[in-house]
């Protein structure tokens, strides 16, 4: 019983659920005794072998022993379901979204993050590693019984499990962060496992399809944030190699580092209780909503090289609203000598009319130059494959949470085309 004793301790010493699993299996390969015996006898004597399952099981015990709650599905889980009938509402507009290191701009499409969860490996923003995004909602978030909203990611397990602090604002500027606590011993890599019953207060805790809850009561006391007017959720993704610390100072840990997909991968922000409207308010039924916005024009053609003006239109409020340009960026090189375009900046941001300036609606619009680059030769088709505009907006109207989001345009390689967006990289259209 001593060497069950002394093996145990040195089991104990091994930190993560890896390190335990292959202590466990060498230490029977190579022969530590049990009860007297070495493996070969252990396979002849029915007894032991019981002993052993037993062994094992005492063991796999203190795999999963943190304090907070266990993954979804299990007993005890806080975990929600997307589909469950206590979300009444889920996020209608973005603003902020920093993209962090290592995130491919495939993966830097906000709008993904906006309405229900999809529960799915690749219906969300990815917000890199120490990136952060900022959602807003057409009515704000109110402090009700028990959680009042849940954060979906996408993880592919209860285990791989990319992490980020949630952070809310009654008024946009002032951001308050909920109380973290990370018991992760251990750096995790790339594709490392995180014990969830040793995490709480971070999104990310739970697999895809299942939100994490956040009950607005833990602020309690802020001066400066009504918690019965939450209009904006920020999400900030943890740098997980120690950099960031939960609340207790503690080092947070999780997969690190991701690349590609990288950082924490929003699918959508569901909202269990909603602040109150007064009957008959400006905003009572609606808010700003981009999530419908389009481009006054969808394709460029002939491709001239001219500019082109595109407005942003589809957005939805209940009062005058603004427009503001926060960038425009093309799957092509803004020049290319070898392919004989020698023109840029290849997009003009347009300021409202001088009439316009005098209103609530200063919408700005873009000039887009009608161009892709490709060559054309004799009898051969066209080399390229078209260009893609992304120009990315903020809609505001100085009353309702703003909204913010994406359009796309296209110069196709052959009139009547679709243009194919080349995912490895942006351009900044508004730089030579």
């Amino acid at each position: 019983m001593s060497s069950i004793k002394n093996t145990r301790a040195v089991y104990q010493s091994k930190t993560g659920i890896a390190q335990r699993v292959t202590f466990v299996l060498n230490a029977i390969s190579s022969g530590i005794s049990i009860m007297g015996k070495r493996p070969d006898a252990i396979r002849r004597d029915s007894r032991i072998r019981f002993l052993l399952a037993t062994y094992l099981v005492f063991f796999a015990a203190g795999i999963y022993a943190g304090p907070f709650a266990p993954a979804a599905g299990q007993a005890g889980t806080t975990a929600i379901d997307k589909d469950s009938l206590a979300f009444t509402a889920w996020a209608t507009g973005w603003t902020g979204y920093q993209a962090g290191t290592d995130v491919d701009a495939g993966w830097q499409t906000p709008q993904k993050a906006l309405g229900k969860a999809v529960g799915d490996s690749f219906d969300v923003v990815s917000l890199g590693n120490g990136g952060s995004i900022t959602l807003t909602f057409t009515q704000p978030i109110a402090n009700g019984e028990g959680s009042d909203f849940a954060v979906f990611e996408n993880s592919f397990s209860d285990t791989f499990l990319e992490l980020a602090c949630v952070e809310v604002s009654s008024n946009g500027a002032d951001f308050y962060r909920f109380p973290n606590y990370s018991y992760t011993s251990s750096k995790v890599g790339a594709f490392g496992a995180t014990d969830p019953t040793n995490i709480s207060g971070l999104a990310g805790k739970y697999r895809q399809g299942y939100g994490t809850p956040f009950d607005l009561s833990e602020l309690a006391g802020i001066a400066g944030l009504d918690l019965n007017n939450i209009g904006y959720v920020r999400i900030k993704d943890i740098l997980g190699n120690g950099t960031d610390r939960d609340s207790l100072g503690n080092p947070i840990y999780d997969p690190y580092k991701t690349t590609g997909s990288a950082g924490f991968d929003l699918d959508a922000i569901g909202v269990i209780h909603q602040a109150s409207r007064t009957q008959g308010s400006v905003a009572e039924t609606s808010a700003l909503n981009c999530g419908a916005a389009t481009p006054s024009r969808a394709y460029l053609w002939p491709p001239s090289k001219e500019f082109k003006p595109v407005r942003i239109t589809g957005i939805t409020g209940p009062i005058p609203y603004g427009i503001r340009i926060e960038s425009v960026h093309q799957d092509e090189p803004v020049r290319n000598r070898a392919l004989r375009d020698k023109t840029g900046p290849d997009a003009k941001v347009v300021a409202p009319k001088a009439k316009a300036r005098k209103t609530q609606t200063k919408q700005q619009s873009v000039f887009l130059r009608a161009e892709r680059q490709g060559l054309t030769r004799k009898g051969q088709p066209f080399t390229g494959n078209g260009r893609v505009y992304t120009i990315r907006f903020t809609a505001d109207d100085g009353y309702n949470p703003p909204c913010s989001g994406q359009v796309t345009v296209q110069v196709p390689a052959t009139k009547g085309v679709t243009a194919i967006m080349d995912l490895t990289e942006e351009y900044d259209s508004l730089h030579p």
